[in-house]
């Protein structure tokens, strides 16, 4: 059946088709990010101390609610340092989206509520995986226009059925691409804020980092963009290799044809 599209397709339209994932490539290769807004993901962290420890966090949500933002999480323990049957210290942990705009803003008045004990922000360019997405999508809305064309001319069964299953692997593609993009959006307008509140009676005086302490954060760190890397792998994968077994498929049957 596959053979048979091949026929039915001889046409310019048709033989373009295979071209697309070049094409996509060249545009992110080539795209001038200077030019094209950068996409950044932003990670603060703020290690904090209070001693007043229910009003500090109430003030905390409220300044991310103020500014735009939302709570993505949040976690309390153990119990108030008042509480005459426990001396156990309470701690919450707490992530934050905040409009990119209003991170630093919202970092500053954080620790104007509390006790900053540590500080510290990472940032990841994500431009070029951005607009390679972006113009892989592209190309395969192109592509879904010329398959639509051509099943709208199709007359035998198999060559439907064969054009209908193409079509049903890149709008698949084109979702994922899509949800993809979305998530970036959402990464790049809202920031993170990752928030350790520590309940105390008496402030201590904010030590400089150890090395012990710098190695933990980048290792973990390394940890998170060696997990970005391997899901951006398997992404890829998943999007593209359906499409490449369909064509290398076809471009079989042709040469099988020739041969024979």
């Amino acid at each position: 059946s596959q053979m048979a599209v091949t026929e039915e397709a001889a046409g310019d339209d048709a033989a373009m088709l295979p071209a697309e994932a070049p094409e996509a490539e060249s545009s992110a290769d080539t795209g001038d990010f200077e030019i094209q807004a950068r996409k950044i993901v932003r990670n603060s962290y703020l290690d904090l101390e209070t001693k007043e420890f229910d009003q500090a966090l109430a003030g905390i949500q409220q300044l991310v609610e103020q500014n735009g933002g939302y709570l993505e999480s949040q976690s309390v323990n153990g119990r108030s340092l008042r509480d005459e049957n426990s001396r156990q210290e309470r701690y919450a942990t707490l992530t934050a989206r905040v409009p990119a705009e209003n991170l630093d803003s919202v970092v500053t008045q954080v620790g104007e509520l509390c006790n900053i004990l540590s500080q510290s922000e990472d940032a990841q360019d994500i431009t070029e995986r951005y607009y390679d997405s972006q113009a892989r999508l592209d190309s395969l809305t192109l592509q879904e226009e010329r398959l639509l064309d051509i099943l709208s001319k199709a007359e035998k069964l198999e060559d439907v059925i064969a054009l209908e299953s193409a079509l049903s692997d890149v709008r698949y593609q084109i979702e994922s691409l899509t949800a993809s993009l979305r998530r970036m959006d959402s990464q790049v307008t809202y920031s993170f804020l990752h928030i350790t509140l520590n309940e105390v009676v008496e402030y201590q005086e904010p030590a400089p980092l150890t090395f012990g302490d710098r190695l933990g954060r980048a290792v973990h760190r390394g940890g998170e963009n060696l997990l970005d890397s391997c899901q951006g792998f398997l992404l890829f994968a998943a999007e593209n290799l359906p499409s490449l077994l369909f064509w290398a498929v076809v471009l079989l049957a042709i040469v099988l044809v020739v041969v024979g």
